[in-house]
């Protein structure tokens, strides 16, 4: 058995102001309880809290957080209060008369995060998606249509980010995918999230080309705990994104930040985007340019999706989950077949927020990807069936 050196978080934490106390909440998710301790020392509250794990390639993982803040000047210290549910740890105190009313909890950044072991010649040890996906497996909730495809994928319901939201957090979903300007109005810190750093529209014709429109470093800003990019290998502009996407791949890492690749390819050059061959190359693609995850189209079979999986070597395979599934055990049949074939879970969309019950098809897929579960029996457990 691997033993991986420990990664190090600094968790999400927000701080509201209830008018006669403070709450402070603090995202420690995969937490056992008894693994959290709290430490108070004179005005500065300081927390540790630790996950230990054996992944899907067998190799023991360990995670530590690690979190303070000061109290302000009116909190009073002997009437803390603290409670843990659902990976949520809640700490509320209640506030004295006179003094400040300000908390400097800082916004959650990668850069402080243990620097991750490299060679010489910078090529990674290990495979930071694990700080996404701590057991090597996930659902990630992708919300970055409205550049892609414009907004005829949303409804009345969908076309609220704040919705995705809700999805994310009562799904159980690993991360959510937004573009930075969504992010900037509507992410809230309780889910971790993937900034797409790159987007194109549908609007102009030709082979395609996708451009940044947001760093890491603003990424990180506003709470990243992942970087997001699309290339479009076989198209015209290849190059361009290769080239681009290397520059990402080289501040992320720096930082510490997982970089998860859309890898599509597209352009007049692809004939068929779905053939087994094209798929397990743009895997490849991912192991190639440095990703730590890749999401690529199902070849809508287990057996050759197997060469996709082996082709991205110890990059994270993720199927993309495409257009809405005529019937959810159409569907459910494919993320099985991804499942069966090593792959490491899906990054979907319209396939859950399009979906009468957001939350069922949600806990279907969790059962299927987290706990191996069959599909009838996964669509029996969430009342699908």
């Amino acid at each position: 058995m691997s033993i991986r050196k420990p990664f190090r978080y600094e968790p999400l934490a927000d701080l509201i102001d209830r008018g006669t106390y403070y709450l402070v909440t603090v995202d420690l998710p995969h937490v056992n309880k008894d693994n959290i301790h709290i430490y108070l020392d004179d005005d500065t509250v300081l927390i540790h809290a630790e996950n230990e794990y054996t992944s899907d390639d067998g190799s023991y993982n360990r995670v530590v957080y690690d979190r303070e803040f000061t109290l302000p000047d009116d909190a009073d210290s002997s009437t803390i209060r603290v409670s843990f549910k659902e990976g949520m740890l809640r700490i509320t105190m209640n506030k004295r008369q006179g003094g400040k009313t300000e908390i400097p909890i800082r916004r959650r950044t990668t850069a402080t995060h243990l620097r991750h072991p490299m060679s010489p010649l910078g090529k990674m040890k290990d495979n930071l998606i694990y700080k996404i996906a701590p057991t090597g497996k996930a659902l990630f909730l992708a919300y970055d249509h409205g550049i892609e495809h414009g907004p005829t994928d949303f409804n009345e319901t969908s076309v609220d980010p704040a919705f995705i939201m809700d999805i994310a957090e009562k799904g159980k979903f690993e991360a959510v995918v937004f573009h930075k300007g969504v992010a900037e109005k509507y992410y809230n810190g309780r889910v971790p999230l993937i900034l797409k750093l790159n987007g194109k529209t549908k609007l102009r014709e030709g082979d395609p080309v996708s451009r940044a429109v947001c760093t890491v470093e603003e990424a990180l800003s506003l709470g990243a705990a992942a970087v997001g990019y699309t290339v479009y290998a076989g198209s015209d502009f290849e190059r361009e994104m290769f080239s681009e996407f290397g520059e990402i791949v080289r501040e992320a890492h720096r930082l510490d930040v997982p970089v998860v690749l859309w890898s599509y390819p597209r352009g007049h050059s692809i004939k068929d985007q779905f053939a087994p061959d094209v798929v397990a190359y743009a895997a490849r693609v991912g192991l190639e340019l440095g990703a730590d995850a890749v999401k690529v189209e199902y070849t809508g079979n287990p057996e050759n999706f197997k060469w996709v999986v082996k082709s991205a070597g110890k990059v994270k395979v993720f199927m993309a989950g495409g257009p809405k599934a005529a019937n959810d055990e159409a569907f459910l049949t494919q993320v099985k077949g991804v499942i069966d074939a090593g792959g490491a879970g899906l990054a979907v969309g319209r396939n859950v927020w399009q979906h009468k019950e957001p939350l069922k098809i949600s806990k279907a897929l969790r059962s299927i990807v987290m706990d191996g579960k069959g599909v009838k029996e996964a669509m029996q457990a969430a009342g699908l069936s």
